[in-house]
């Protein structure tokens, strides 16, 4: 509920972009779909949301392009398209030496 209200609050105001901390964290499966759903909509009318995030199905369900924040730098985005969250998992181990998020 605490999640879906934040990102309700957020919504409030018409922005243009909306950042978002780990956004399903904490929501059940209804909860989940609802939210993604929300921000489908919010982004087909021309939103941009930067997710961050560690669930890489998720990930790549959602999101156009992904980068990866390591010791505090970012990679170049990766293309999204066509690229499963394995695929990601994969991308993320071979930049970070192997280690899982």
């Amino acid at each position: 509920m605490t999640q879906r209200l934040a990102i309700a609050r957020a919504l409030l105001h018409s922005p243009s972009v909306l950042l978002l901390d780990e956004p399903f964290s904490g929501l059940d499966v209804d909860s989940s779909h609802t939210v993604e759903e929300i921000l489908r909509d919010f982004r087909s009318n021309e939103g941009a949301v930067l997710y961050i995030a560690h669930d890489f199905d998720t990930v790549a369900r959602l999101a156009d392009q992904a980068s990866i924040l390591m010791a505090g730098k970012l990679t170049p985005a990766l293309p999204l398209a066509g690229v499963s969250g394995d695929d990601l998992r994969k991308h993320y181990q071979k930049i970070c030496g192997g280690t899982d998020a």
